[in-house]
């Protein structure tokens, strides 16, 4: 609505920028495709040589897919032991990490445990502080939305893309798939925010910022392909879905 009410001239720099993409994305997918079609005929018997499709953008993402999927096939896993425990001070559970982390040595590891098990106090032998500044966060692109699903949400890159699809084609979330995690200078921050005012869930903390101020994003990089993801309209869980609204 915000953009047919500001309607203005296009750029025609940015429009050609478009034109030459797509053409270049034609002409090297055209040439390496014929390529790898007229080189790989006839070299391996169980390969369907009548088309080897090359993508610009998909065909590197899939060397890196094959790469990771050999090291999967070939890793050889190891049987380890861990120590864990806690300690009481104050009326508050410690937990407690042996310094040396995994064990791999299982007679080793019972050893240890039977020591510990005959002290019933522990004392402090030495104190250390450290100041640590966590950085602004950047613009979420997909690389990042996948990552978070998966440490966060226990979800696989497959699953996390169709669920994103279907915010996006709701009209919850811009477009998901895009390397830029920077937003342009005159990217609306306050209009986007504005929309989860009355969020059940965050309103109160978006009315909050919207009130003492906001600080832009750290600067991250512009790949000339998509904004960042970014949430579109406020929603509930009611509308999404679970998995949907783990998302959103």
């Amino acid at each position: 609505k915000r953009a047919f009410n500001t309607l203005g001239k296009p750029n025609e720099n940015e429009s050609l920028s478009v034109d030459a993409r797509q053409n270049l994305d034609l002409r090297l997918g055209c040439a390496f495709t014929r390529f790898q079609t007229k080189y790989f005929q006839g070299k391996y018997g169980d390969l369907d040589s009548t088309l080897i499709s090359y993508g610009p953008c998909q065909t590197p993402t899939l060397g890196f897919c094959v790469e990771r999927h050999d090291q999967i096939q070939t890793f050889t896993p190891e049987p380890y032991w861990v120590i864990e425990m806690s300690i009481t001070a104050d009326n508050m559970d410690v937990p407690l990490t042996y310094s040396r982390g995994r064990i791999f040595d299982q007679q080793c590891g019972h050893i240890l445990l039977m020591l510990l098990k005959q002290h019933g106090e522990a004392v402090v032998t030495s104190v250390k502080y450290s100041n640590h500044k966590k950085q602004r966060p950047q613009a979420m692109n997909t690389v990042e939305m996948l990552r978070l699903a998966s440490s966060g949400l226990g979800m696989g890159p497959q699953h996390t893309m169709q669920v994103a699809e279907r915010l996006y084609t709701s009209g919850y979330i811009s477009y998901p798939r895009t390397e830029t995690n920077s937003y342009p200078p005159n990217f609306d921050l306050k209009g986007t925010l504005a929309t989860q005012k009355s969020n059940s869930h965050w309103g109160e903390y978006v009315r909050e910022l919207l009130g003492t101020g906001i600080t832009s994003p750290r600067k991250g990089s512009d790949h000339g392909d998509h904004p960042p993801i970014t949430p579109m309209r406020s929603a509930s869980e009611a509308e999404l879905g679970s998995d949907g609204w783990r998302i959103f």
